[in-house]
């Protein structure tokens, strides 16, 4: 199951991963999946999925790209 998200910063606002991404890196801010306590990550390549587990409770989250916002 994907977990609903949106872009907080286009350009994440944590510098290293700035830099090391060259600037694609971006923040984002979804709901645990358990608790509903929002939450936010950066997503390194958000052309990508990005999937990991969440400390909150301890949740895995699913991150899918968004498909042709870039064309619309």
């Amino acid at each position: 199951m994907t977990t609903p998200w949106e872009v907080l910063f286009e350009f994440s606002t944590v510098k290293a991963y700035s830099v090391a991404t060259k600037f694609t890196a971006m923040d984002i801010l979804y709901e645990c999946p358990e608790c509903s306590k929002q939450r936010v990550a950066v997503w390194p390549f958000p052309d990508t999925i990005m999937e990991f587990v969440d400390n909150c409770c301890n949740k895995k989250v699913v991150f899918m790209p968004e498909k042709g916002s870039e064309e619309e």
